[in-house]
């Protein structure tokens, strides 16, 4: 295929492979995110959180749609569809922001490649989570900006603004990406050139966004109430600002796992079969042949002003994702930013090719295919259990609560007592043990035996109880299940 090929039907091409590889790849482990925005929709519930406000009301009305023609389509499935729509319609627009920055048609499929392959982007391609629409919108907003930045025509401003505006309304982490384009044209501003008001006047709809969720929801509207109401994630505890050591060492080790998926459960899967030390082999030869290539042959280039925008975004999404616990999550655009940025060095083809190479089969591998192996995690034995029919009042101590309880309002089952393992002082173990008891609850968990598969999760929560020993109690393994990791366990805990 020629040079003129790409240039015809490159962006086509990219977006059709990328879209075929999440449609196909689509997660059976959800999120416990990912079930909770389902059971807010399956429930008509809580459609504006000011965290991603048009989210979830997005994908409620995208839902309906769709159960017009599918009555029976599953909720969750297609919330994670229209996020793989929108992740290839993510890559389309890159190819096209690429030829303008003058990338040859190869390289920018290429460059396209990597960054809709990368697993910070990609983990959410085919997940329902809420951050595939904001990227889509705010690379959207960046092609109109070098538009309007190389043309006479002022509408290119005018959009580029309310996309980029928009982004920060399907989730607030965007803010970064606006502020960086902001600046971009805050510095041109002068009394012969107005267009930077262009971008940032469609601004406006963040706060009256704000304002008429509030009257939706029959909150009074005053500084204080609009101020907490934004930030609520944040006075609740679901988000927080924070930074240690611990927390450092988990936003690099994030960073990186942004373009290759790092899990603790690959260890599990090296260990459980041969054949996955086969793509480990040729991804890890493919990096080798990549670090040779781009280091030997790389060059620092004269970076022009669109790319010293996007460099700003990037350093402003990783230095905040950093500060809030070092949350891979908030770093979903970096491929996108980093490719942009890199199209201001003169990287040699081969080096792309063999990059594309080692993150295509690297994330496929141990991102996606483990997760299409591997159709149940630990909250399905809770879940069967649950829906059992029995007269008994059930307590159930469980490692992973929250997704649980999301699976049962998604379900729509009514929850039994559901006590979250960290919540549970270690020397209070028997304490609440006891108190169930004597309250005539029969206690289940997943506790005992649990297989700790290192993550984030593992890294910044120290779960100490002690489980092996329990004095006075008999404990009875009701069901089991192999998952992602290894083998999980319902036990009941008896006198």
């Amino acid at each position: 295929m020629n040079e003129k090929f790409f240039e015809r039907w490159g962006a086509t091409i990219v977006a059709t492979l990328l879209f075929l590889i999440y449609i196909l790849g689509i997660s059976n482990l959800s999120t416990i995110d990912g079930w909770g925005y389902a059971a807010d929709i399956v429930n008509s519930s809580n459609l504006l959180r000011p965290h991603h406000l048009l989210y979830t009301i997005t994908g409620f009305y995208w839902v309906k749609i769709w159960h017009v023609f599918l009555p029976n389509a599953e909720t969750i499935y297609l919330l994670k569809l229209m996020n793989t729509l929108c992740a290839s319609v993510s890559a389309f627009i890159l190819f096209k922001l690429l030829r303008l920055v003058k990338v040859d048609a190869i390289q920018a499929t290429i460059y396209t490649i990597i960054a809709g392959l990368s697993w910070g982007f990609l983990r959410f391609s085919i997940e329902n989570e809420t951050y595939t629409i904001p990227v889509m919108l705010a690379i959207w907003a960046s092609y109109l900006f070098l538009k309007a930045e190389n043309s006479a025509k002022t509408s290119n401003m005018v959009y580029s603004g309310l996309l980029s505006a928009s982004a920060c309304l399907y989730h607030q982490i965007m803010f970064f990406w606006w502020i960086a384009l902001a600046i971009g044209t805050i510095r041109k501003l002068n009394r012969r050139d107005y267009k930077p008001l262009l971008f940032l006047a469609p601004a406006a709809i963040v706060p009256a966004a704000y304002i008429l969720a509030m009257l939706s929801m029959g909150i009074e509207i005053n500084f204080t109430s609009f101020f907490r109401f934004i930030f609520s994630d944040y006075y609740t505890g679901n988000a927080s600002i924070e930074l240690n050591s611990t927390i450092l060492m988990v936003g690099i080790i994030n960073l990186f796992r942004t373009f290759f998926q790092m899990h603790g459960y690959i260890n599990y899967l090296l260990a459980h079969s041969w054949l996955w030390w086969i793509p480990l082999v040729v991804s890890g030869i493919a990096f080798a042949f990549f670090s040779f290539w781009f280091v030997r042959y790389t060059k620092p280039t004269r970076l022009e002003k669109f790319h010293k925008i996007h460099l700003l975004a990037l350093v402003l999404q990783v230095g905040f994702a950093f500060m809030a616990g070092g949350n891979a999550e908030f770093m979903a655009m970096v491929p996108f930013l980093t490719i942009i940025t890199a199209t201001g060095l003169t990287i040699k083809r081969n080096a792309t090719v063999w990059f594309a190479i080692s993150v295509s089969v690297w994330n496929i591998s141990f991102g996606v295919l483990p997760q299409k192996i591997y159709q149940a995690d630990g909250s399905e034995l809770v879940i069967k259990s649950i829906t059992q029919n029995t007269n008994e009042r059930r307590a159930y101590i469980l490692t992973d609560a929250p997704k649980v309880i999301n699976r049962l309002e998604y379900l729509q089952i009514q929850k039994p007592l559901i006590v979250k393992e960290v919540s549970i002082e270690p020397q209070k173990l028997y304490v609440t043990l006891d108190s169930l008891q004597l309250k005539g609850y029969t206690i289940y968990t997943d506790c005992i035996n649990q297989p700790r598969v290192t993550s984030r999760a593992t890294l910044i929560t120290d779960v100490s109880l002690e489980w092996d020993n329990l004095e006075g109690y008999k404990t009875t393994t009701i069901d089991s299940l192999e998952m992602l990791g290894g083998k999980v366990y319902l036990t009941k805990i008896s006198r």
